[in-house]
């Protein structure tokens, strides 16, 4: 995995959810954008790099992957609920955790130290993120359950990491 960079504000919306069967989500097609659109709202994150195409490819790459698995992780009393290839979840870990304390340097602010610190000044900023989106190494990470477990049922993952 390469470092994380280009990570992706997630928000929720309150449209209602389709629910549909395994392997619908493929993520590039025109219809199955409308049914991300339907429970995901992507933050503004104010750089190029972020436009150009870079969020429906990174969706269409994701419903083309195979291997991934469900994990979950507890920083400062917050379980975040996430999924990525298998090989890269212990990665993956690694920097939420890091990212928590403010130790990453990518093109964007996550907000996620400002979540997980309550006594923060700035908790405010993080307050509408629900989750995030990994644009180069394809996973996800939520606050939120509930959309963890539309994408984790759209993209027709179930199985969990196995833990150690």
């Amino acid at each position: 995995m390469k470092p994380p960079y280009l990570i992706q504000r997630l928000n929720k919306t309150y449209h209602d959810f389709v629910p549909f069967d395994r392997g619908v989500g493929v993520g590039g097609s025109n219809e199955s954008r409308k049914l991300i659109k339907g429970f995901v709202g992507h933050d503004y994150m104010g750089s190029a790099e972020f436009e150009f195409g870079t969020l429906p490819k990174a969706y269409e790459a994701l419903g083309h992957g195979v291997g991934y698995v469900k994990f979950k992780v507890k920083l400062r009393g917050i379980t975040l609920y996430g999924f990525g290839p298998k090989a890269d979840i212990p990665e993956i870990i690694s920097f939420l955790k890091e990212d928590a304390k403010g130790n990453t340097r990518l093109k964007e602010n996550t907000y996620l130290q400002y979540l997980v610190n309550p006594n923060s000044e700035l908790k405010s900023l993080g307050e509408g993120v629900k989750g995030w989106f990994d644009l180069e190494n394809l996973w996800m990470a939520f606050v939120d359950q509930e959309m963890f477990n539309r994408f984790t049922k759209f993209y027709a993952i179930d199985k969990w990491v196995e833990e150690k």
